[in-house]
């Protein structure tokens, strides 16, 4: 699933589902005590994937942190809760954040520890 683009879409019938790469998965269930959905898959039925609509949110801030790097992440992730429109705890925004911050450290290079390592990179 890391890497994966998750999108909701709409069914035929009306419903939301999340796509996740060729998988779909259908609405479930609203847990009361967290306020997060609850996602089942409905393309394979041996399939026992279940995503959270926290991880919706954090695997497509992930997503678009790593693909622009100048924009600042809270940018990111107030653009991502107005397209979904998911009720956030502080602590899920927080650890949203986070995984941003990992991505990106990632894909920076990282400093050379010594002089000798400097030139023989440069």
């Amino acid at each position: 699933m890391f890497g994966s683009r998750i999108e909701l879409i709409t069914s035929e019938r009306g419903k939301e589902l999340a796509s996740v790469n060729l998988y779909k998965h259908r609405f479930l269930d609203y847990r009361k005590k967290d306020g997060t959905l609850k996602w089942r898959c409905s393309t394979n039925k041996n399939c026992t994937a279940i995503i959270f609509s926290t991880q919706i949110l954090r695997e497509n801030c992930k997503r678009k942190a790593k693909e622009s790097i100048s924009c600042r992440p809270v940018k990111i992730i107030r653009t991502e809760l107005l397209k979904t429109q998911l009720a956030i705890k502080c602590l899920d925004i927080t650890s949203v954040r986070k995984a941003m911050y990992d991505k990106r450290q990632k894909k920076m290079s990282t400093l050379p520890k010594s002089l000798n390592e400097a030139l023989c990179y440069y």
